[in-house]
């Protein structure tokens, strides 16, 4: 069933793509392959797995670093994200890069050092992920929310984690504001369709920056994303993942699926980005193994809108 769904979304993607490339450079789009060479060989052997794993922590690791900037060197033009939140959009590399460094580049000049929080309250769309890879490039700590949270939910997290910014929309500033007395550390906040009250856009702030991001060299111990336990026996629980996290959440797909990735796949969840399982088991390993990623998320999941 996963790998019809897969199927699926293939020929999703190109359907999508003929409606939104020119016919000029679509050729372009398709001249890389999946990064086949990322997947580990695990020697599964009359159905047993090797004791030993072939995954490997180097001593150096970036999330940003693996998933995006390398791609986006070697293989600029190629498709990372079709994002359906919106209006549709295909992404490549190069534009999730340039933006995500801008982004980087904003967050530094403001004072956000390594280590501070910066919170994403938002669905599955391009805004989502360049939010992440952007703190990550200058070793911040990401932090994950889900849009469906209500205002105590968020006031907890927000408060507990200490986070110094706030990625959002409109959708959910109304919350914001209400719980934004509440949180003496949040410094600001930024949406995504622009400025509203005291918050600013997000894409203003992008597009206006044009010095360079400081880069940072990550270790695979240092912190990378905090995500929150549920809290259904206390008050949830921040849970604090290094870079090196992303290296054992690969096997969930490689193990999955057999000839992931061959370059045809193309990778969707319909879990909300905001939980471990649709951010670390999909989002971003698609981008690691430079796999094209449908982002939309259904206000009402069901199978007929889904396919």
């Amino acid at each position: 069933m996963a790998l019809g769904l897969l199927r699926f979304l293939e020929a999703l993607y190109v359907s999508f793509a003929k409606l939104v490339i020119f016919v000029s450079c679509q050729c372009e789009w398709w001249l890389t392959v999946s990064a086949r060479d990322r997947r580990h060989d695990y020697q599964v052997e009359n159905g047993r797995l090797p004791r030993e794993s072939p995954v490997c922590v180097p001593e150096f690791f970036n999330i940003a670093e693996a998933c995006l900037m390398s791609h986006a060197r070697a293989f600029p033009k190629a498709v990372a994200l079709m994002d359906l939140s919106r209006d549709a959009r295909i992404w490549t590399y190069a534009e999730m890069a340039q933006a995500a460094e801008r982004l980087a580049a904003v967050w530094q000049a403001q004072g956000l050092r390594p280590g501070e929080r910066v919170a994403i309250l938002l669905p599955q769309c391009a805004e989502a992920l360049i939010a992440h890879f952007a703190a990550h490039l200058i070793g911040a700590v990401s932090l994950p929310l889900f849009v469906l949270f209500g205002p105590e939910a968020l006031r907890f997290r927000l408060k507990d984690s200490g986070a110094k910014l706030l990625v959002s929309d409109q959708a959910q500033y109304p919350k914001i504001c209400e719980i934004q007395p509440d949180l003496p550390d949040l410094q600001k906040v930024y949406l995504r369709e622009g400025a509203r009250g005291a918050a600013e856009g997000l894409w203003s702030a992008i597009e206006a920056q044009d010095a360079p991001y400081r880069p940072l060299q990550t270790l695979a111990e240092d912190p990378a994303m905090m995500i929150y336990t549920s809290g259904t026996t206390g008050n949830p629980k921040g849970v604090l993942h290094a870079h090196r996290f992303l290296l054992g959440h690969l096997p969930c797909l490689e193990l999955s699926f057999v000839d992931f990735p061959n370059g045809a796949d193309v990778g969707w969840t319909p879990a909300d980005w905001a939980w471990i399982g649709g951010l670390m088991d999909m989002a971003i390993p698609c981008f690691y193994f430079r796999v094209p990623l449908v982002a939309k998320r259904f206000e009402r999941f069901t199978a007929e809108a889904a396919l």
